[in-house]
């Protein structure tokens, strides 16, 4: 291949590839779609032109998400399968506007946009959901700069760096812009800032958490975590979170078991004004329709009487706690030995934990990610918090951790309460609504203590979810076309 091809693809992949992994290269996401248009235009073999943005799209997805091979329950066929799935459908959208944009001339920028915005809805709402790869996730560590994502999600985000990308594309071609860059590009950081100082300034309702971060070699997680928390007494405390995976029971000793008793023990003697939210497996007795046994992920709320409620894992991980489209995977024996059992989910059972203190809504690892399916709670029944509980020991890797704090962050401002999440070798941190960490461990044994503030607000993304992202789009693309009627005229 030759070398004119070559540096571009460098360059291209590594403006796509460094935002994903360090916040010093964040800034590089305003050009890299921009980078991959222009080299593609430049190279006038179609032959390379096609082998240029298959490689670069290919070296993207590789290098991003082959952290998923770090799980310890998944082969390094079943990761390979999984990218290159993610890698064929972006493609498959790529296609469909190489396509189009033959038939409308100078309008392809929106057209691409419309096209890449619905493949990143594709991420998070077909069976193989994956939304790691959200470019609006990538300032998910700005807090300062994202305030706006309470109006339009993530993908508000994802519509600000297209929405910029094609000016600095349109400054690579032409040499000049018909759109000042700074009203794009700036604008939104003042409005943004303004909105982050003056909620930093807001009061509400003050609770007294603890969090829980463990980092232990061995199996033995619930007694030690228990250990922990013996180490601390303080009654004012209201809410315990405790990671996923600490408890497996069967639905015949649901009530009455080791795990809830020693709990009971722990929040009377220690903490008799709080409730602890904890992570486990519930193995039930009912069958499947293949005769297989039933398992739940369950989150567990518990106070000094004993257990309270309880919610199951809804948003199951694909090729991890679940089999999609089985009459195509579930040939693969691979992917059989990887799933070893997988998950259930009951309607029934899914519901936040409405107490006197606040609203909680419980997440288990994986869900946080989905912001449009965490909106469906407020708009049945709000919430003035959001608890994670994780287990991280099966994907011990720094790329893991940053992509799950980022969307921790992003999920607070969106929805204006704090987040907290617990875990098990991993990265425990308590966010406040307007983003801020204000307590982090990472691979330590210690529990985290802070008073968070529950402000209860309606945020515009709590009430449109997409809606608000594709109005703000549909505006922009109104505009833009008026303006090119009246330079017509």
């Amino acid at each position: 291949m030759r070398i004119r091809i070559i540096i571009p693809l460098l360059i291209t992949s590594a403006c796509l590839i460094l935002p994903y992994f360090s916040d010093v290269f964040a800034c590089l996401v305003f050009i890299a779609i921009a980078l991959l248009l222009y080299f593609s235009q430049t190279i006038s073999s179609k032959k390379n032109k096609i082998i240029f943005i298959v490689l670069s799209i290919s070296i993207w997805h590789l290098v991003v998400l082959f952290w998923f091979n770090h799980d310890y329950s998944v082969s390094l066929m079943d990761t390979l399968s999984i990218i290159v799935l993610s890698i064929t459908i972006l493609l498959f959208f790529l296609l469909l506007f190489f396509f189009f944009s033959r038939y409308v001339g100078r309008y392809y920028p929106i057209l691409f946009i419309n096209i890449w915005m619905l493949y990143e809805i594709m991420l998070v709402e077909w069976d193989i959901p994956f939304p790691m790869l959200s470019l609006g996730s990538v300032f998910g560590n700005f807090a300062p700069v994202i305030q706006w994502y309470s109006i339009t999600g993530v993908f508000g985000g994802t519509l600000w760096i297209l929405l910029v990308n094609f000016l600095f594309l349109e400054l690579f071609i032409n040499r000049k812009i018909t759109v000042p860059l700074p009203l794009i590009l700036v604008i939104p950081i003042i409005i943004s800032c303004i909105m982050y100082f003056n909620r930093r300034e807001e009061s509400g309702k003050n609770m007294s958490v603890i969090v829980v971060n463990n980092n232990l070699e061995n199996n033995n997680y619930f007694d030690k975590t228990i250990d922990l928390l013996y180490k601390d007494k303080d009654d004012n405390v209201k809410l315990i979170v405790c990671p996923e995976g600490l408890f497996d029971i069967s639905d015949r000793s649901f009530q009455v078991n080791r795990y809830f008793s020693a709990i009971k023990r722990l929040l009377q003697s220690n903490y008799n004004q709080a409730e602890l939210i904890i992570g486990g497996e519930l193995k039930s007795i009912e069958k499947s329709s293949n005769n297989s046994a039933l398992y739940f992920n369950l989150a567990v709320l518990l106070n000094s009487n004993g257990m309270v409620a309880f919610r199951n894992k809804k948003i199951l991980v694909p090729f991890g706690e679940i089999i999609p489209y089985k009459k195509i995977f579930g040939k693969s024996e691979n992917i059989k030995k990887a799933v070893k059992k997988e998950i259930s989910y009951l309607p029934a059972y899914d519901t936040i934990f409405n107490r006197r203190n606040c609203k909680v809504l419980p997440l288990i690892c994986y869900e946080l990610y989905f912001g449009n399916k965490i909106r469906n709670y407020a708009v049945q029944n709000d919430f003035d918090i959001i608890c994670c509980l994780s287990n991280e020991y099966a994907i011990p890797t720094k790329a893991y951790y940053k992509q799950f704090n980022r969307m921790s962050r992003i999920q607070a401002i969106s929805f204006q309460c704090p987040v907290i999440k617990s875990t098990i070798h991993g990265n425990s941190l308590i966010v406040k609504s307007e983003g801020d960490i204000i307590k982090t461990a990472y691979n330590t044994n210690e529990i985290l203590k802070r008073t968070v503030i529950l402000k209860s607000v309606n945020t515009y993304y709590k009430k449109l979810g997409y809606k608000a992202a594709i109005s703000l789009w549909g505006i922009f693309i109104f505009l833009f076309i008026l303006k090119e009627r009246l330079c017509l005229k």
